[in-house]
Parts: structure tokens; C-alpha cells; sequence
């Protein structure tokens, strides 16, 4: 009796010592309330400040704005203007969708809504000694988290806790810290970028007035030759990756005005302009190309400025 008495007693520790464990290491959500809180061990919220410099791999980070957009419909967002520095001997190809998670202060994790209403898209190739400027938008609808924190990684993976957002932050901007060497290139205007499939020729550029206050308009004329005997498409986003002032920032083309065809003709050649809006005095400039499809990982960059 008195043995059965002692293996029910260490029958029952062990028990509860295997409850306590699986408490530790459990990686299910609680419920409080009508909100979720992740009870990841593996989520941390701590970074550095906004403003503060970053470093993951040969890329440094700093978010240099905070604010927020909510819709009529209540939909929320939480966006972050981020400046990104190379200090790698190589370009950098940068998208966001793989390099960002966002968590609050209780572990949720808001998702990076890549349609939503931002200035200026944090996209780009980033040559050696330069950088890129843009914004990244996360949803935060009927959020309760008074911080979040921004989550680095590279591929999908390895994210690290970043930079934290405050409450206080928003509606801040912070100093810019890294500034580009400018970006170079043996190409510029007039000089033809030659593939199998496309030869591209930046043929003028030139700064014009708009309607929109701060800004003008840098009208980019272009010459595209298909190579192909058959029809080929040449778009914006694909084959034209995007435009830059000599900060890295990204510049929004007004798309109404584009007058570039989209399809050309086997063994025939297509000229049309492509208009961005630019800050008023800005006056040089880099645009992306790539001028095979084929060629995934070959992009150009065509540097110039205009008077």
C-alpha cells in the first residue's frame, strides 16, 4: 500500500512537471477577450528606436517616418517611410514582401498590404554606397497594441526584431542617415542598352510644371527595339523597372500621360514617353531596366541629369 501510494505521488509530479513544460513551450494563442494574444516564445518586440540605424547582412535600415491612413470603411494602416543603405560590394535586388513582418506588443502579427495607399514604393536596385527611400503599409484594423515592432529578415527568413514603434511616433519624421555616393553607370541619355530580346535607348529628358503642389514632372522619352520576330511585350514594372532621384527615392510615374506601347511588333521599334513626378529642383536622376525578361537577375541602370 505504502508503495502504490508513493508511485501515485510521483506519477502526479510527473505529470506536472509535463503541463508546466508544454506551458512554456506552447506556441497556441490565448484569449483575452475577443482578442488574440500570441504566446510565441520565439516573437520578440524589441528594437531599436525609429530614427536609429539598423544592420542586417550588408543592408542598414532606419525608419524615418510614422504615420497612419484610416478609410471611410474603418480599414487601418500603420505606414512606415524607410530609408535602406547598401554596404555591400554588390547590388542589391530589394522587395519588401520578403524583408518585413510586423508584431505588436502583444505578439500579433499584422499583415504588409502591398495595395495600399503609400507615396512612394520601397522597390528598387540598390548599386554599392547608395540607398533607397519609400514606404511600407501594414494593416492594423481594430488593433488594441500601443508599439509595434518591425521584423528584418532576407528569403523569408531569419527575421529579426528591428526597430520599435511607439504611439509616440506617429505623425513623426526623423533625420535621413545614410547618404548616397550617386549612383553611376556607362549608361545615360542617348547611349543604347543592347539584349537579344530588347535594345533600349533612353533618347531625352527634360522637367516640366504640373498641377501639383512641390512637384514637377520629368518627361522621359524612350526608344525600344524588339529584337524578336514575333510580338513582344514591353511594360512598365517588368521591363522598366522604376525611376529614382540621386537619394534612391522612388518616383511615381503619372501613369495618364504614358504614351510607351506595351506591345511591340516583331523586328520593329516604338517610341513614347513615360512622365514621373519629381520635387520640385530635383534634377538628377537613375532609371532601372531590364532588357531581356529572360535574363531575371540582369538589370541596367541609365543615370542622367537634366538642366
Amino acid at each position: 500500500m505504502k508503495n502504490k501510494l508513493i508511485l501515485l505521488i510521483i506519477a502526479c509530479l510527473l505529470m506536472t512537471c509535463m503541463t508546466a513544460c508544454k506551458g512554456e513551450n506552447s506556441s497556441e494563442e490565448l484569449i483575452d477577450g475577443n482578442n488574440k494574444i500570441s504566446n510565441k516564445k520565439n516573437v520578440k518586440t524589441k528594437g531599436v528606436a525609429c530614427g536609429e540605424e539598423f544592420e542586417y547582412g550588408d543592408l542598414n535600415y532606419n525608419v524615418i517616418g510614422v504615420k497612419t491612413n484610416e478609410y471611410s470603411d474603418g480599414v487601418k494602416y500603420l505606414i512606415l517611410k524607410i530609408e535602406v543603405y547598401n554596404n555591400g560590394s554588390s547590388d542589391i535586388k530589394f522587395h519588401t514582401i520578403d524583408r518585413f513582418e510586423l508584431y505588436g506588443e502583444s505578439g500579433k502579427e499584422y499583415t504588409m498590404d502591398l495595395f495600399a495607399d503609400i507615396e512612394v514604393s520601397l522597390e528598387g536596385q540598390i548599386t554599392p554606397d547608395n540607398k533607397i527611400m519609400g514606404e511600407v503599409a501594414f494593416e492594423i484594423t481594430d488593433s488594441k497594441d500601443e508599439s509595434f515592432t518591425l521584423h528584418i529578415g532576407e528569403n523569408y527568413e531569419n527575421y529579426k526584431p528591428a526597430i520599435t514603434v511607439l504611439q509616440s511616433d506617429i505623425n513623426k519624421t526623423f533625420n535621413e542617415l545614410f547618404k548616397s555616393s550617386g549612383v553611376t553607370s556607362k549608361y545615360g541619355i542617348g547611349t543604347t542598352i543592347k539584349s537579344d530580346q530588347f535594345d533600349i535607348t533612353l533618347i531625352s529628358a527634360n522637367v516640366e510644371p504640373c498641377d501639383k503642389d512641390g512637384k514637377e514632372l520629368l518627361v522621359c522619352e524612350f526608344t525600344i527595339k524588339n529584337n524578336k520576330s514575333d510580338l513582344q511585350n514591353f511594360m512598365m514594372g517588368f521591363s522598366l523597372l522604376g525611376a529614382y532621384n540621386s537619394n534612391g527615392l522612388k518616383l511615381d510615374p503619372r501613369h495618364v500621360d504614358v504614351t510607351l506601347p506595351v506591345e511591340i511588333n516583331g523586328n520593329s521599334s516604338v517610341t513614347g514617353k513615360v512622365p514621373y513626378y519629381i520635387e520640385t529642383g530635383t534634377r538628377d536622376f537613375y532609371i532601372s531596366v531590364k532588357p531581356d525578361l529572360n535574363e531575371f537577375d540582369k538589370i541596367v541602370n541609365i543615370v542622367f541629369s537634366v538642366q
